[in-house]
């Protein structure tokens, strides 16, 4: 909800929902496309992963939809520690990013994509972290990780990293325009190699979860229909600071924010 979402749909125009969907029906046409790319010698370690499917498809222009198949009422593996699962994620992403970059930056704007059925939520919505810790773990990153922060953010966003307040944590906010710019950052960063990758990817982990604290604290009161309506505004933002990324896509030293 807070990056692959969004960045996805910024990036190539569709607003397809859940791009990490395990459920995947392909054409004939598209896997035998997909079997012969070269990826599968020259990038092994990101071919063949869901989301390297969905951005091919999305890439081609293939026409795509996408159906709401309900709750999924079977044991869930323990979750991974989440900066594995944030690096794991993004780094795909980004790579995506880098090797369909002349693709994306002609994309202007989203169009909806093909949907069936009806959408299912649960009867006992999944109960809410609580804001207190993920704040502590923001305000911790911002101290200990400021160094590498600053090789990858402008000295505007640090400073308005810097200035959210942080008590109460229920009160705690990062704007979504503030949010995207840092998310292309980061990808900006991931693309220059500005350290080490894995470094960079999994010292975002306090920025996401203080992004975390702001959506609980903002969505938890809301019905489901309201927070669909949230969702959007914030691909919204994203979208709309998507010239801020290709300018620094484009020209990552000289540009100035």
């Amino acid at each position: 909800t807070g990056v692959v979402y969004p960045l996805t749909r910024a990036l190539f125009g569709q607003r397809l929902r859940q791009p990490l969907g395990r459920e995947l029906v392909l054409s004939r046409r598209l896997a035998e496309h997909l079997s012969r790319d070269v990826e599968w010698r020259t990038d092994p370690m990101y071919a063949g992963a869901d989301l390297w499917v969905i951005t091919k498809a999305l890439v081609r222009e293939c026409r795509c939809a996408q159906v709401f198949l309900g709750p999924r009422p079977v044991p869930q593996p323990q979750p991974p520690d989440v900066a594995d699962a944030l690096a794991a994620v993004l780094g795909t992403l980004f790579h995506e990013m880098v090797v369909h970059a002349p693709r994306w930056q002609r994309v202007r704007g989203s169009s909806p994509v093909a949907t069936f059925g009806s959408e299912h939520l649960p009867d006992d919505p999944p109960h809410a972290p609580a804001p207190a810790p993920l704040v502590a773990s923001f305000a911790l990153g911002a101290q200990d990780l400021r160094r590498l922060w600053g090789a990858v953010l402008p000295p505007q966003a640090l400073y308005a990293l810097q200035r959210i307040p942080r008590e109460p944590p229920d009160a705690f906010r990062i704007p979504d325009r503030l949010w995207a710019r840092v998310v292309y950052d980061f990808a900006v960063g991931w693309r220059v190699k500005a350290m080490e990758r894995l470094q960079l990817l999994r010292s975002m982990t306090p920025l996401y979860l203080g992004w975390v604290a702001s959506w609980v604290n903002e969505v938890a009161p809301l019905d489901a229909a309201a927070a669909d309506e949230r969702v959007e505004r914030l691909c919204e933002a994203f979208e709309a600071e998507k010239p801020y990324l290709i300018s620094r896509w484009r020209w990552p030293d000289r540009f100035s924010p």
